[in-house]
């Protein structure tokens, strides 16, 4: 399960030309690792940056998870350009002198924990824009790519990146398709009421047919605010379908999160870069979100069903607790922990986690 308070993209601070965050993190589970997560190094130009890191993204609205990049999976080690912020000049919009704001991000990673093939890289990009004070949208695309004994050539990555990797297209067959990618949209739409109810959702396809997203997973929510003058607070319900053409009258059941190229799926480090809860499974998720001077937290319950095909739990029952804090400007930096516990009809399972950033 995910336990996150990470920004889609980073606010870019254009007052400096060089910007770093040292950090540090571990985490339990099956292996117990640790890693310098949550560095940085940037070099400012103008409104963007150019970017070497080892964190998490979370790309979507969804306080649970992401279907394309959750911020509970291990951090990426990458090398990125980033745009972000709300600045003046906008997206332009021909002659009638307006502007959206808008933040992007593109990077390139490498993934852990593959072994066939070994070392494969991960290349990510994300637009998010808003057209009106009360909608957001982001677009996302990330794909698998390359590793030990795969084509890692120019051509292979420029044809990935012209969606030409599906069997059947021109002179792509089962040993050469260059790469296994994810794409597709997410929305959050704000009441205009004040402290009205916000409602959220991301689609994303497992495959593509006619250069759009097919075989598509989905994720909807609504949150509240309950705030008072002491603290901030909201309540949401999310629900999550991570079956490939979830709505489909022939979902592709063991499809989400794998590839026949890439043994490993998805993944990085032994966990999937996608939903926690890995393929082909139904969860819905209630949960409280915090926040109160410098510090934050949140709580969720979940409960769902997994496929006989699901990826990280036995056909059945699933049931899940995610716990997080975050605490702001202590210690010289961030701290924040997390615990989650999740169960299904043949075992339970938990891990914990710890990190330390300090920024300059």
């Amino acid at each position: 399960m995910s336990a996150h308070f990470v920004s889609d993209v980073h606010q870019v601070d254009s007052s400096g030309m060089v910007r770093w965050r040292a950090g540090f993190g571990w985490r339990d589970g099956p292996r117990a690792t640790s890693s310098f997560e949550g560095s940085m190094l940037a070099l400012a130009t103008g409104s963007s940056e150019l970017y070497a890191s080892v964190e998490r993204r979370h790309w979507g609205p969804g306080w649970v998870g992401s279907l394309i990049l959750d911020a509970s999976a291990p951090a990426l080690p990458a090398l990125g350009w980033r745009r972000g912020g709300h600045f003046p000049e906008g997206i332009g919009t021909g002659g009638f002198g307006l502007s959206v704001p808008w933040t992007a991000d593109v990077f390139i990673a490498q993934l852990q924990g593959h072994t066939e093939p070994r070392r494969p890289m991960l290349i990510g990009t994300r637009l998010q824009f808003s057209p009106s004070p009360r909608l957001s949208i982001g677009l996302s695309r990330t794909m698998q790519w390359g590793g030990k004994g795969r084509d890692q050539s120019l051509n292979s990555l420029v044809g990935g990146l012209l969606g030409r990797d599906n069997l059947g297209a021109s002179g792509v067959n089962r040993s050469n398709e260059p790469g296994n990618q994810l794409a597709g949209v997410d929305w959050h739409w704000r009441s205009a009421a004040p402290g009205g109810p916000s409602w959220y959702g991301q689609v994303i396809g497992e495959d593509e047919a006619g250069l759009l997203p097919s075989k598509n997973m989905f994720l909807l929510g609504v949150d509240a605010d309950l705030a008072s003058r002491a603290r901030e607070a909201r309540l949401f319900f999310e629900a999550a379908d991570t079956t490939a053409g979830a709505l489909r009258t022939d979902p592709a059941f063991g499809a989400a999160y794998r590839h026949h190229a890439f043994r490993q799926g998805y993944t990085h480090a032994g966990a999937p870069l996608g939903h926690p809860i890995g393929g082909d499974i139904r969860l819905a998720s209630v949960g409280l979100v915090l926040r109160s001077g410098p510090w934050g937290g949140m709580a969720a319950a979940s409960a769902g069903r997994a496929a006989p095909t699901a990826q990280r739990f036995a056909a059945g029952p699933v049931r899940a607790v995610n716990l997080s804090i975050r605490g702001d400007n202590v210690a010289g930096g961030q701290i924040g922990a997390g615990l989650w516990w999740a169960s299904d009809r043949l075992a339970r399972r938990g891990a914990a986690q710890v990190w330390w950033q300090h920024c300059r």
